[in-house]
């Protein structure tokens, strides 16, 4: 990715492995937008209300800065699966930013068309 990516680990400790599957995952956002000029990833696990153990829902939130505007994701453990875990957390947020990255590249096209008749 040209622009680094910064991870932040709270409440749990920096895992190697989740930190190679975030830059993996955040180097094939550059393949939908290659305009990114920021990525901060921020993993926690769950807090006192949230289940713990085995199973338990990691909250991940990804901000991914374009032009004008900032995509923001945030997977929440209220809404995920059973046996959830941080790196299917992570590959499901990227999953749902790739998608808004989308729809903004769509939105720009849209917005030069627009431009370029008027």
């Amino acid at each position: 990715m040209k622009t680094p990516v910064q991870i932040t680990y709270r409440h749990t400790e920096s895992s190697e492995a989740l930190n190679e599957l975030i830059h993996e995952k955040a180097h094939g956002l550059e393949e939908v937008c290659e305009r990114i000029t920021a990525c901060r990833v921020v993993i926690e696990p769950p807090t006192e209300h949230h289940r713990l153990g085995k199973g338990a829902h990691f909250i991940v939130r990804i901000d991914v800065s374009v032009p004008h505007e900032v995509l923001v994701v945030t997977r929440d453990p209220a809404l995920a699966e059973e046996r959830d875990d941080a790196f299917l957390a992570v590959s499901d947020a990227f999953h749902t930013m790739r998608q808004r990255l989308e729809d903004y590249v769509d939105r720009q096209r849209e917005r030069r068309k627009g431009a370029a008749r008027a």
